[in-house]
């Protein structure tokens, strides 16, 4: 498979850590697996409780719920961290929040329960596309995967999580093997990050099912279906359930933590913020919820006239139009980049650079081509686009070919 090998750019965040979750103004947009459609269930100026639905997705059965006590402020819109404005619950937070009660035995549950308790509370891919997680265990599963590779570069708020919770990483990943009766889990941990191997080396020695592999640095060795076929060298057509298979971002696992162990929604995460203009990146713990402008003042840029906004890495991430972008659970970066001019956009001359290098095989010129023949791009596959950025990176003409792919796959 073709890949990029980048330049170390998060050595600077790795180890730095700043708490900037005291926000008591809470913005949830109304979005599960980039979907809007969802059926608000709040009203303005009633209160809510902490773990209770906000909006339902009815077709998948998910609620998103409220990550703290409050009252709901309003029913407005804000900015996504694909760059859409979206419908969103204003919630502000009032009075004392839940005591969390801790579960002994996170071993105990069943597999019913320990589905309906991701369900209820709200928990998603926290590296993507925030899709419900309750969804990926319910088939008979043999094999867990814990991608904990984090490719891109800046980011590196999943090491900050491994190396802070590894305990609880590793009590929870031993539960989700008990409870669905899994053969074996893998943790996947970027070569690079040595420290990180040897904890879970040394702390996982008494479980046998418990697996540690070091892999590769290079993008995109993140993506699914490459961990999957790297770990375990088994193919699959559209989702690793086929085989058995279970793939969750090391966050989600966090998230899974605080499902079983205190009955909760996850309500705060770690966001890297990096980027040029930083003077001092770091990972910062936000409230899910916040709006990026609230906590700017913390933040120290290199002073400019202007400043690029990119939620998440620079290969998959958005730029943004302004600087009020929303913490959600799926959200693991912020990028501040130097907003350097437009580059000259020449006419495609097929050079096929975007084909070789597409690792989802699929044909990005053409179906940039025919982005507005529905009945072409059926032929064409463009859902199966990961939207890892590669050819847009790749191209000499300096095309946005991913946004022409992006728009094909959510047109279908």
């Amino acid at each position: 498979m073709n890949k990029i090998e980048f330049e170390d750019k998060d050595y600077l965040s790795k180890d730095k850590l700043i708490d900037l979750s005291d926000i008591d103004t809470i913005y949830m947009p109304l979005v599960v697996n980039f979907s809007t459609d969802v059926e608000i269930l709040v009203k303005k100026g009633k209160k809510i409780k902490k773990n209770d639905p906000i909006a339902i997705k009815k077709d998948l059965d998910f609620s998103i719920v409220s990550p703290v006590n409050g009252i709901i402020n309003d029913i407005s819109e804000c900015v996504y961290l694909d760059g859409r404005t979206v419908k969103c619950v204003v919630i502000e937070k009032k009075g004392r929040q839940p005591k969390e009660e801790m579960v002994e035995d996170i071993n105990a549950y069943t597999k019913e329960e320990y589905l309906e308790l991701l369900k209820k509370y709200g928990v998603t891919s926290m590296g993507g596309g925030n899709f419900p997680t309750y969804i990926k265990y319910e088939p008979i599963l043999k094999t867990l995967i814990v991608n904990a590779v984090e490719c891109e570069p800046y980011i590196t708020s999943d090491y900050v999580l491994a190396k802070e919770y590894f305990k609880e990483i590793i009590e929870t990943i031993n539960a989700i093997i008990s409870i669905n009766k899994l053969r074996e889990c893998f943790i996947a941990i970027n070569e690079k990050y040595s420290d990180l191997l040897s904890i879970y080396s040394n702390n996982t020695i008494n479980y046998s099912k418990i697996h540690i592999v070091s892999v590769k640095d290079f993008y995109p060795i993140g993506w699914e279906k490459t961990l999957i076929k790297e770990i375990t060298k088994e193919s699959y057509d559209k989702l690793p359930q086929e085989k058995g298979i279970v793939v969750n971002n090391i966050s989600t696992i966090y998230s899974i933590y605080k499902a079983l162990k205190y009955n909760t929604c996850i309500d705060k995460r770690f966001v890297t913020i990096s980027g040029e203009r930083v003077k001092e990146p770091t990972n910062a713990l936000l409230r899910i919820g916040t709006n990026l402008k609230d906590v700017l003042p913390n933040i120290e840029l290199i002073a400019g006239d202007t400043i690029k906004y990119v939620s998440g890495g620079p290969m998959m991430g958005r730029a943004l139009p302004k600087n009020d972008l929303i913490v959600t659970q799926n959200l693991n970066g912020i990028l501040f980049l130097d907003d350097i001019e437009d580059k000259k956009v020449y006419p495609c001359f097929r050079c096929g650079k975007c084909v070789e290098m597409c690792p989802a095989n699929i044909v990005p010129v053409l179906i940039k081509d025919k982005v507005n023949n529905p009945e072409a791009l059926k032929k064409l596959n463009p859902e199966k686009c990961i939207e890892c950025g590669m050819c847009s990176f790749i191209c000499p003409s300096n095309i946005d070919v991913r946004s022409f792919v992006k728009k094909a796959k959510r047109s279908r």
